[in-house]
């Protein structure tokens, strides 16, 4: 599955992946996924991720470097969505306009 680099921490090496299916967020640790990510990766970057189950939390076994600075500016646009989320039944829906 593909992602975006929500939050990275180089010298923690933890990240957080928003994942294309906008499903829950993938959590990488580099003691269990070994990535370049974690040394020359950034907010924003493009990865391709592959996690142990599909069940909350999502924690990464493969995070790969697909290309860099695809969408630096995703966590600025989910601040400012996030106050026009709609209620969906019991769910919420985000609504991110050009995303």
């Amino acid at each position: 599955m593909y992602g975006v680099v929500l939050w990275l921490d180089k010298k923690a090496k933890k990240a957080v992946i928003w994942c294309e299916d906008h499903g829950d967020v993938a959590i990488a640790d580099g003691a269990q996924c070994k990535s370049e990510i974690f040394d020359t990766g950034d907010t924003g970057d493009l990865v391709f991720v592959a996690f142990r189950d599909a069940h909350p939390p999502r924690i990464c076994t493969q995070l790969q470097l697909i290309q860099k600075r695809v969408c630096v500016d995703l966590q600025d646009r989910l601040k400012t969505c996030a106050n026009t989320a709609v209620r969906v039944g019991k769910n919420s829906a985000l609504c991110l306009p050009g995303i």
